[in-house]
């Protein structure tokens, strides 16, 4: 089995960014270089195993590519999931007009062959900054060789402040648990409450719990790009009668849902009541789509649209299909029942 992170491959990343400062080395660095990173690593592994020659051989080299990797990694869940569901591929096959899609994927029993773009939404330039701070804290304190478990608590706000000496307060809880503090102990350092929860778990390092940072998605946010790789492909989708899916990958840390990714593909769900004169009281009610969905305003060669996730290392997707594209696919083509703009009016 071809690997992706081979020994060679590792100190080449090793190599072009160790000597640079921790909080400027990208993701792809601290997965291929840190044992923090071997979970991950293995899990990509894993999913590359499952592809097709052609495409481990044309992905590798864009998974060790620092300015490429996050594409690539939803790419390989996307490539993973399809291929579990039974569907065979191709990754950047040219088209008859010389574009070469992300998957060009093959007729099966379920349906037509298709064509599949991915997308894959990042964290925005502003939550990546205050990840990165997050990131920096806790590498800090994992590398303190003293067996604690912390639970840590940030001030509000604290990522969004722009002078903070995170390696201070790092020294400062290092010397701390270094004078041995007990079992439901606390001390504030500086932006941070630090309590400790356990103590001689059998491990050589610190352990923490928080703080946490979430970024919720803008439902209207990445459907732009979208709509840009729907406008690229719609005219080739056209000519060759296929069914054209885009495939939308985030990241874990992003909390988009079920429910975000519909909103913005079928328009927001309202809910209409009718009230009684007099009374108030709520005669009836009915849930219904406004007219603001991808579905509603993209091309009709848009057929569906596939919501990529990985948790845990279980990749899932979620199909929702467009009731108004030229190139209809089976509601059942993922093996699944998908949404579909079908509310009571």
């Amino acid at each position: 089995m071809a690997k992706v992170f081979t020994s060679q491959a590792v100190e080449a990343i090793r190599a072009k960014y160790e000597a640079l400062p921790e909080e400027t080395r990208p993701t792809l660095y601290w997965l291929a270089c840190d044992e923090r990173g071997q979970a991950v690593q293995q899990k990509i592994e894993t999913w590359a195993a499952a592809l097709p020659r052609q495409a481990l051989q044309k992905i590798k080299p864009r998974l060790l590519d620092a300015n490429h990797f996050r594409s690539a990694y939803g790419e390989l869940l996307t490539m993973y999931w399809l291929g579990q569901c039974g569907f065979c591929l191709d990754y950047e096959r040219p088209l008859p007009n010389g574009q070469t899609p992300d998957l060009l994927v093959h007729e099966s029993a379920r349906g037509p062959s298709f064509i599949c773009e991915v997308y894959t939404e990042h964290l925005s330039a502003e939550m990546a900054a205050k990840d990165q701070k997050l990131s920096q804290l806790r590498r800090g304190l994992d590398a303190i060789p003293i067996d604690y478990g912390l639970s840590l608590r940030g001030d509000h706000g604290w990522h969004d402040r722009d002078h903070l000496d995170i390696p201070r307060v790092v020294q400062e809880i290092h010397s701390w648990l270094a004078a041995g503090p007990g079992v439901g102990e606390k001390r504030r350092f500086g932006f941070l409450q630090v309590k400790v929860i356990s103590v001689d778990r059998g491990y050589k390092s610190v352990a923490t719990m928080g703080p946490v940072i979430t970024s919720w998605v803008d439902g209207g946010r990445p459907w732009g790009k979208m709509q840009e790789k729907v406008s690229k492909y719609a005219a080739i989708a056209k000519q060759m009668k296929l069914p054209l899916v885009l495939a939308y990958v985030t990241e874990f840390a992003m909390g988009t849902s079920g429910d975000t990714v519909a909103d913005a593909l079928l328009g927001d769900e309202m809910i209409t009541a009718r009230v009684e004169k007099g009374s108030g009281r709520i005669v009836s009610e009915w849930a219904h789509r406004g007219d603001d969905g991808l579905f509603q305003t993209s091309s009709p060669a848009l057929s569906a649209v596939l919501a990529v996730s990985e948790i845990d290392g279980v990749v899932r997707a979620t199909p929702f299909f467009n009731p108004n594209a030229v190139n209809q696919l089976p509601e059942d083509a993922f093996g699944a029942q998908g949404r579909t703009g079908a509310f009571q009016q």
